[in-house]
């Protein structure tokens, strides 16, 4: 007898389950191989510490209630399974269906309307201010029509102050000519006259 089939029946000698011929064979065998023997002895004393131990039957109560159990945790299961297939399923395709709205919203947007939106308001304000409201406002008016006309024709900054102060100056210039023109037109009197005005404002 192998020791395959030594280990295979000795349960059943533990048990004292086996026939004689049997026994026999498995005791030859148990005489000459120490491994199988040392299983038998483990064996053997595993039986009898079951048998000293007696295990507490369950109550009626326990196996009435055992099959719901076990069809409640089965269908627990079978609902969380069904519903880690369907998230599986679904997420990928929710998500590229939102990246795809995203990518489309993004290259379909008409950047031309903000700037022509940008313009009208230009436009409008620069109609706003007529050449009358600009004569009222006095140079800021006219800096300002000056400023609009050259946002409108999308100068840059720069040349925007730079016309700026170059009109500034020659306004400047012409108040002081116009200045010196009226006071060699004056009579003496009007001269004395407008002297003693100065005088007068400075000491105030």
């Amino acid at each position: 007898m192998k020791c395959k089939e030594v280990k295979y029946l000795l349960p059943d000698y533990a048990k004292n389950k086996l026939g004689e011929n049997e026994q026999l064979e498995l005791l030859g065998h148990l005489e000459k191989c120490r491994k199988c023997a040392e299983e038998k002895t483990a064996i053997q004393t595993i039986f009898r510490q079951i048998e000293i131990e007696k295990v507490a039957q369950p109550s009626e109560i326990y196996w009435t209630n055992l099959l719901p159990r076990i069809h409640e945790r089965i269908s627990g299961k079978k609902k969380s399974a069904l519903w880690e297939i369907a998230s599986r399923a679904f997420i990928p395709a929710v998500t590229a269906i939102v990246a795809t709205f995203i990518l489309i919203r993004v290259f379909t947007f008409d950047y031309s309307k903000v700037e022509q939106t940008i313009t009208t308001a230009v436009t409008d304000d620069q109609k706003e201010l007529s050449s009358d409201d600009a004569d009222s406002l006095g140079r800021e008016g006219l800096f300002l029509v000056d400023y609009l006309e050259m946002v409108e024709n999308k100068s840059s900054s720069s040349d925007v102050l730079r016309k700026i102060m170059s009109e500034e100056n020659n306004i400047f210039e012409s108040d002081r000519i116009n200045i010196e023109t009226t006071i060699h037109t004056l009579s003496d009197d009007e001269v004395n006259n407008l002297l003693a005005i100065l005088e007068k404002d400075q000491i105030n």
